[in-house]
């Protein structure tokens, strides 16, 4: 029997696209997080620290989020897409 390995803590990574997100009547200009560059376009990159809580259920203990510019957030993107095509191409292998 393998020996259990125990986490104490998980990472809910969620990444998503913004387009020119508009505010009133005009486009609001949101400042990258990498490079300081005001941008209308890029990424959203919400990070959610979960911890087994005293009831067993995963409670959420701290929020990050990152807001990325297109040019900042391409390696990003790529890295993340490859990274599940890895984890499918392991799951479609069990």
């Amino acid at each position: 029997m393998a020996a259990r390995l125990q986490i104490s803590e998980v990472i809910r990574l969620c990444v998503r696209e913004f387009n020119r997100i508009t505010v009133g009547g005009g486009i609001r200009l949101l400042k990258c997080e990498s490079c300081g560059k005001l941008t209308d376009r890029g990424v959203i990159l919400d990070r959610d620290i979960v911890e087994e809580g005293a009831s067993g259920q995963l409670e959420k203990v701290g929020h990050e989020r990152w807001l990325l510019c297109p040019e900042c957030s391409s390696g990003l993107v790529e890295k993340a897409n490859a990274f599940t095509e890895e984890l499918l191409k392991g799951l479609e292998k069990r």
